[in-house]
């Protein structure tokens, strides 16, 4: 089964470029920012209540990241 297009498919065109296709990548880019953005909001949100049940900034950080990696409107 084929998988649908994603914006990663394109980074793998040439093997040995992989590399410098990848951190070349705007989306890569949007990734650490959306990445930095959760992170700082959830450790506002811990810093002004201690108790709030939720992840980490380290966690929302991350799952921010890979939630930008996958955006569907990334797709090629």
């Amino acid at each position: 089964m084929a998988l649908p297009p994603h914006w990663l498919d394109d980074v793998f065109t040439n093997p040995k470029d992989f590399v410098k296709n990848f951190l070349g990548s705007n989306q890569l880019w949007e990734a650490f920012t959306a990445a930095e953005k959760a992170y700082q909001s959830q450790k506002e949100a811990l810093d002004k209540q201690p108790n709030l049940a939720g992840p980490t900034p380290n966690q929302a950080a991350r799952q921010a990241f890979l939630d930008a990696l996958n955006r569907a409107d990334t797709a090629t």
